[in-house]
């Protein structure tokens, strides 16, 4: 016959084992008596599953949730270890530890403007970068000028629009757009004919 161990004071379940021979019950009652130590039961445990475990409460077993070991993070950055059974994950917990976004800074936007300035420039041929592109404004090749002319506006209408989103973004007028968001937005340089 079998036996069910269960913890002394948690009570969730063990292990199975034999159970001994009682030699004097038996030999009293004519039939096998068995011994049943300290904190187990002759009564079978049922199936159980993952992230359970049967508790034996005094007269039957119930199953219960078992998810000790578990980690998991809510979102305010703070970690957690389930250590008892019966403890459930909350609805809200994170599998892994919630990255943190970078805050960006108007610094960021500016170089990213500043880096899309340049790609224009040398996409134009222009290889000595924005601020050489715009010096040929005054040019004596009427190309070269128009050219200059039409990167100086478009310049200045982008650092306006840029500027203006910050301003609306302070004032609480339109959530803060990433990087990628405020580029997208941005106007396209009008090239001359």
């Amino acid at each position: 016959m079998d036996i069910y161990s269960f913890h002394p004071t948690a009570r969730e379940f063990l292990g199975r084992s034999l159970a001994r021979l009682d030699p004097l019950e038996t030999e009293v009652s004519g039939s096998d008596v068995f011994l049943l130590p300290a904190n187990a039961t002759f009564t079978v445990p049922p199936t159980y599953g993952e992230n359970e475990i049967p508790v034996f409460n005094g007269t039957a077993w119930e199953i219960v949730v078992d998810w000790r070991g578990t980690e998991y993070w809510l979102a305010d950055g703070s970690h957690h270890i389930i250590t008892d059974f019966g403890e459930e994950r909350p609805a809200e917990a994170l599998d892994a530890e919630p990255i943190e976004e970078p805050v960006l800074t108007q610094d960021d936007y500016e170089e990213a403007i500043q880096n899309l300035f340049e790609k224009t420039a040398d996409s134009r041929r222009y290889e000595q970068g924005a601020t050489a592109f715009a010096t040929y404004v005054n040019s004596k090749d009427s190309e070269w000028a128009a050219e200059a002319q039409a990167f100086v506006d478009w310049r200045d209408t982008v650092w306006r629009y840029a500027y203006d989103q910050l301003n609306a973004v302070q004032a609480g007028d339109r959530e803060q757009p990433s990087v990628e968001e405020l580029l997208a937005e941005l106007p396209e340089p009008n090239w001359p004919a």
